[in-house]
């Protein structure tokens, strides 16, 4: 979770993120897409698609 909270720190610094976004809701996001990922794995494309156009839809909203 250290480790994470670095990474957030440095987005931030970045304004790649929001200054407010909880570093905690960032690794319980990741957490579900992967557990999720392992149990359904995705056919129709690759893992690192699938990844980021989770966390597209859930941090943009579309």
């Amino acid at each position: 979770m250290a480790k994470l909270r670095k990474l957030n720190e440095r987005a931030k610094a970045r304004n790649e993120i929001q200054a407010d976004l909880d570093p905690g809701l960032v690794f319980d996001t990741m957490s579900a897409i992967m557990l999720y990922a392992l149990i359904f794995q995705p056919t129709a494309e690759s893992w690192e698609a699938y990844v980021r156009r989770t966390l597209h839809l859930f941090f943009k909203g579309s």
